[in-house]
């Protein structure tokens, strides 16, 4: 005669069992969303950067209120025109002037703008790196230039020697490139 116990045996799981491991597996999702929202919200510069990440990090950023960096597409502005003239009143020194567009389908930060002017020889007499409030007609900053918007450029540059004779312009990111001037 076979003795058998009345609620059964022990490996055969109970009810209350099934419920305590189904709040442990809600609870264990719940941590890895959370664990992965703060690491979104953490490295939002970073992802901000992705174009398929960017629309996510700012959902988020709306919800959670953090900011969203501008977007960083260097490659993305174009130089339109320029024009290097001796300024009429002093002869020591040169009027820039030109154009740019940002390319980028999304609007960014103002770039840093690079002027290099060489003598006939091909070597640099002067580099300087000018930020948007140098180099915009106008004097008014944006925080950020337009998808597909077109900046109008004025400088004026020293060339106390009325040596330069070719220039070159570059775009530089401005969170990435210490401004200098040198001769």
């Amino acid at each position: 005669m076979s003795v058998v116990a009345e609620g059964g045996p022990d490996f055969a799981g109970k009810k209350s069992g099934f419920r305590a491991e189904r709040k442990l597996w809600v609870a264990s999702i719940l941590l890895v969303l959370a664990l992965a929202l703060q690491v979104l919200i953490s490295n939002r510069r970073v992802y901000a950067q992705n174009a398929l990440m960017r629309p996510v990090v700012s959902a988020v950023c709306t919800v959670f209120r953090c900011t969203v960096p501008a977007w960083r597409e260097i490659g993305a502005f174009k130089m339109q025109s320029h024009d290097v003239v001796a300024h009429p009143g002093r002869p020591d020194v040169l009027q820039i002037r030109g154009s740019f567009r940002n390319e980028a389908k999304l609007p960014q930060a103002w770039p840093v703008l690079r002027a290099t002017l060489s003598d006939i020889n091909g070597t640099p007499i002067y580099r300087g790196d000018f930020l948007a409030r140098d180099y915009l007609a106008g004097g008014q900053v944006p925080v950020e230039i337009g998808a597909g918007q077109t900046a109008l450029i004025e400088l004026n540059v020293r060339d106390p020697a009325q040596r330069a004779v070719s220039f070159d312009f570059a775009f530089r990111d401005a969170a990435m490139t210490p401004v200098v001037k040198s001769r």
